[in-house]
């Protein structure tokens, strides 16, 4: 079975084109609907980075050190990601009431100069 990562050619096109098509979904939306600031699809937009790295540093690497890696179902990783999907949202969501302050984007604008 190959490894999804680094991804091949075919998955990057897939999920490219997944991702435009959502864009232009989200976007004939707005059209629609006003999308305003307190959206939850904003709220995680605007911490994208810092979820990443989240990710990255706490969920994969402890499930790596703890030795779940690879080793729920396939209906258990939906559910646990479902979960995690739900509590960066739900953070994301309170985290907007304090202009999501000391995060990876907070912290690269500070370093730029361009924090108000």
């Amino acid at each position: 079975m190959p490894s999804f990562y680094p991804a091949f050619v075919p998955i990057s096109l897939f999920l490219i084109s997944v991702a435009l098509i959502f864009v232009t979904i989200f976007m004939e939306l707005n059209r629609a609907v006003v999308i305003t600031s307190d959206n939850v699809l904003v709220c995680l937009g605007r911490s994208s980075m810092t979820i990443l790295l989240v990710h990255i540093i706490v969920v994969r690497e402890s499930a790596v050190r703890l030795g779940f890696w690879r080793s729920f179902s396939i209906e258990e990783t939906a559910l646990i990601t479902t979960f995690i999907v739900i509590f960066f949202a739900a953070a994301a969501r309170l985290w907007q009431k304090i202009d999501y302050r000391f995060g990876a984007e907070w912290t690269l604008r500070a370093i730029s100069g361009k924090t108000t």
